[in-house]
């Protein structure tokens, strides 16, 4: 019989070791919740007059449970803070998300009469997501040993605050919180894995769980390490590109989730895939595969991403799609914040004779199809703050982007883009996202223009090659050149090229570049 391993009170005589003690099968993973409260019934959340014409009914628990997938979490009471400024408000907001994962119904249960119960839930609009029943004597927590007293809070005989999946009856994942003010584990979410609570049977190694159960936790994802716009490894701009397959992949890819895993990695980007579309399985075959593709820094998801979209089609062309029967699939679209946005094969360019990429047609080139970015001018007064920011750089010009709000600032020449050393702190108290810095390409050097881009306030002080700072430096820099296609040189440590094309008519901006894979392996958490 499974024991509880449950660290779950507050003060001595703790639940926890009233657990261990007594090894109760009604908190063990695997044991049925319904035979663990034998004759206990709850009662659904109600007005009185409802009361009234039902005779004052109750639920069985089996009625509940069997051959249904329950999430069910209890609290201390109704109308308590934690209660409803979080917990109830935290499976409220996630309740598509866990319908997704194939619950059935997720149910609030509390030691509060019914009529309490009901208005509560009216209160905080949260009856059409969530089943609300009431403990009114406390037997059903009796019966699992979560009952409390907090009676210092002159709320008497309580509950702990937890949380449990159910499947057919049988609980399969159960978190109780260190205290009844605490919110760490019990939530829709899963919590951090340090954590985390388990119920493990003795002879397995304990595997933190949050209400997600086995069944429902992600499958092994597979991911790499793609360095963007390189002709070599370590150069250019590293992203991490995570590949989310199966039937539930959408379900899986939850926001939180996704933000942890971007800040694990700590790249400047990390690039989360889904199919959208596999040709073999439409009328179509001739039409390109598609994914819905999301960007996360590690401090926030933004809206375009030019190096990870690059180093996304790399690994899905040299990866993913090779393994398939559409291996000759020379065009991928991405169905991302900004749109439709299109990867395809192309032939290498001639590279400049500074670059250090050789020319050939076994090399892999990929051209992103992007949005032209605006510019727009910048307040005058604010400029004067520019030169410290840079640390003494001259400036030509200070423009701001439309879209993200970066400030655009050019400098005299290319080599002081290269030289500068910018005052970090200060360019995270500018307007916008970022500053983009950049100035003419040395004579002879092949390149049209020099950048950086700094971006601190999302968690890079230097993004090492960025892509869709090009969305905007490519118009501005074709208009003040007269040309339609360009070469660019990012020159941060790391440095990168980047061939661009400009499509005024269409509003576009073609991206050329190339990538190398360093790194690969499967994302377990």
């Amino acid at each position: 019989m499974a024991s509880a391993l449950l660290r779950a009170a507050t003060g001595g005589g703790s639940a926890a070791a009233r657990w261990a003690s007594r090894g109760l099968a009604s908190v063990g993973s695997g044991s049925d919740i319904v035979s663990a409260a034998p004759g206990v019934s709850l009662q659904k959340a109600r007005s009185w007059d409802e009361g009234v014409a039902t005779n004052f009914s109750t639920t069985p628990l089996k009625d509940i449970f069997h051959g249904k997938k329950v999430v069910i979490f209890g609290l201390p009471g109704a109308y308590t803070g934690v209660c409803s400024q979080a917990h109830v408000p935290s499976y409220k907001n996630n309740i598509d998300k866990l319908k997704a994962k194939g619950v059935d119904s997720v149910i609030c249960v509390s030691v509060n009469d019914p009529y309490a119960l009901n208005g509560w839930a009216e209160k905080l609009q949260a009856k059409d997501a969530i089943e609300f029943y009431g403990d009114f004597d406390g037997s059903f927590h009796k019966s699992l040993d979560l009952e409390v007293d907090l009676s210092a809070a002159l709320l008497g005989r309580r509950s702990h605050r937890w949380s449990a999946f159910v499947d057919d009856g049988k609980i399969k994942a159960f978190n109780v919180e260190e205290a009844p003010s605490d919110f760490k584990v019990s939530g829709a979410e899963p919590p951090p894995q340090h954590a985390r609570e388990f119920i493990a049977p003795p002879q397995s190694p304990p595997s933190p769980q949050s209400i997600w159960s086995p069944e429902m936790v992600k499958n092994a994802i597979q991911y790499a390490v793609v360095d963007a716009f390189a002709a070599e490894p370590f150069k250019g701009n590293p992203a991490a590109v995570c590949l989310l397959e199966g039937e539930d992949a959408a379900a899986a890819a939850d926001e939180r989730w996704m933000q942890s895993v971007a800040a694990e990695f700590n790249l400047s980007e990390t690039a989360f895939l889904i199919r959208d579309r596999d040709p073999s399985s439409t009328a179509d075959a001739a039409a390109a595969p598609r994914f819905r593709l999301r960007w996360f820094t590690p401090v926030a998801e933004v809206n375009l991403c030019g190096h990870a979209t690059l180093a996304s089609a790399h690994f899905l062309f040299t990866t993913v799609l090779a393994k398939q029967q559409h291996a000759g699939a020379a065009m991928v679209e991405f169905v991302t914040r900004s749109g439709i946005l299109t990867a395809k094969k192309v032939p290498a360019p001639a590279p400049p004779a500074s670059d250090g990429g050789v020319p050939g047609e076994e090399k892999l080139f990929i051209e992103l199809d992007f949005p032209m970015i605006d510019l727009v001018e910048y307040d005058s007064a604010k400029t004067l703050s520019i030169p410290e920011t840079l640390n003494g750089a001259q400036v030509v010009s200070v423009w701001k982007s439309s879209t993200a709000g970066d400030l655009i600032v050019e400098l005299s020449s290319g080599k002081e883009v290269a030289d500068i050393i910018p005052n970090i702190n200060e360019i995270k108290k500018c307007d916008g996202r970022g500053v983009i810095v950049t100035g003419p390409a040395p004579a002879g050097s092949d390149y049209d223009f020099f950048s950086r881009f700094f971006c601190p306030k999302f968690g890079i002080d230097e993004d090492p090659v960025c892509g869709s700072a090009h969305c905007v430096l490519a118009p501005y820099w074709g208009g003040k050149l007269g040309k339609q296609k360009l070469t660019a040189f990012q020159a941060s440590p790391r440095s990168g090229t980047l061939y661009l094309e400009l499509d005024g008519e269409n509003r576009r901006v073609r991206i050329q570049g190339e990538a190398v894979t360093v790194m690969a392996g499967t994302l377990l958490a």
